[in-house]
């Protein structure tokens, strides 16, 4: 069987770039926010990638960002982050956008996961 889609095209972000609460989540990042692809546009890898996934790698997408996705005290979620001021950068860090597409993707793929009614 050949590779995933995500295993050859897997991004290598910078630390630096994330905040620090959230480095545990890179791995997550490299994997589902892929972007830039010379043949497809960002919706299409998107979809690529959920496509390829098993329902237990969506359950564990969904799993472990449903922890980040809410303000719990004075603690930043990750929308927080990224509505941040780099939101308004014209040009924001590449790990910027791929945690944005990781949000898109944790959107998605709770969505399949409810339609099949496996959640």
């Amino acid at each position: 069987m050949g590779k995933k889609f995500w295993e050859t095209h897997r991004l290598s972000l910078k630390p630096e770039q994330v905040p620090h609460k959230f480095h545990h989540l890179i791995p997550l990042a490299e994997r589902w926010g892929i972007h830039d692809h010379q043949e497809l546009n960002d919706d299409e890898v998107q979809q690529t990638l959920l496509n390829e996934a098993t329902e237990a790698e969506l359950r564990s997408l969904v799993n472990t960002l449903q922890l980040h996705m809410s303000t719990s005290g004075s603690e930043v979620d990750l929308y927080e982050w990224l509505a941040g001021d780099e939101a308004e950068l014209p040009i924001p860090s590449e790990a910027y956008i791929a945690f944005t597409l990781l949000t898109l993707a944790f959107d998605e793929a709770e969505l399949r996961l409810r339609k099949s009614e496996k959640l």
